[in-house]
């Protein structure tokens, strides 16, 4: 009688990789990609390119990502945990709401002026108009950018700070308010990519604005 072998045992004697070794390989892929993203652009990095880095095959390659768009998506969701989550912002405590929301604001904003940003961000506007995928991919991985502001936001709300809102929206437009415009001048050359005074008091006043749009009373704030 032909003693079966245990199913993790008979894995391995077929070569599949150990759970451990799937994740170093997913891993390395992400990080393969990332690299050509960013220095031949999206158009340029190939499936075929990463499979032969990798040194993987094709086969290994789909069992992680159905397309180059859901890779992409994937390096997407690594710049904004590394870059942004990461960063620690979404443990801001304490102070008032203004001030929380100020220390948000200045720590996205140190980190999106990082050179990586800048030039993720430039190839992202060339990729927009001829790859419909790039920005929905970018989109679902900054959804983890926006929620631990909107945590902020729903505490807010709850303390009566703020009126009810949709706080998830409200949270882009705060990025988009504070952070989005001064990626742009750097895109143009028209500034540097580092934070100043200036920045520190054009948030400042960014940061009144959008909680008086949002407050319960039309009085002052701050």
């Amino acid at each position: 009688m032909v003693k079966r072998l245990p199913n993790t045992v008979a894995a391995r004697s077929r070569g599949r990789p150990s759970p451990d070794r799937s994740r170093e390989l997913t891993r390395l892929i992400i990080s393969l990609a990332r690299q050509n993203f960013m220095t031949l652009g999206y158009g340029e990095t190939s499936i075929d390119l990463i499979v032969h880095q990798a040194k993987i095959s094709k086969k290994t390659f789909y069992a992680r990502f159905a397309n180059k768009d859901e890779l992409f998506e994937a390096v997407c969701l690594q710049i904004v945990e590394e870059r942004f989550v990461g960063a620690g912002f979404s443990m801001v405590e304490g102070g008032d709401l203004a001030e929380r929301l100020e220390t948000v604001a200045l720590q996205l904003l140190e980190q999106a002026l990082q050179p990586e940003i800048t030039t993720f961000y430039h190839n992202l506007l060339v990729m927009s108009s001829t790859i419909p995928g790039v920005i929905a991919a970018v989109n679902k991985a900054t959804e983890q950018l926006h929620q631990p502001l909107a945590r902020i936001l729903d505490e807010a709300v709850v303390a009566g700070e703020l009126r009810p809102m949709d706080t998830l929206v409200a949270s882009r437009r705060f990025f988009d308010g504070t952070v989005l415009p001064h990626i742009d001048r750097v895109h143009l050359g028209l500034r540097e990519p580092t934070v100043t005074e200036a920045d520190k008091a054009e948030v400042r006043d960014y940061v009144e604005f959008f909680i008086r749009g949002y407050h319960p009373l039309t009085s002052k704030v701050r």
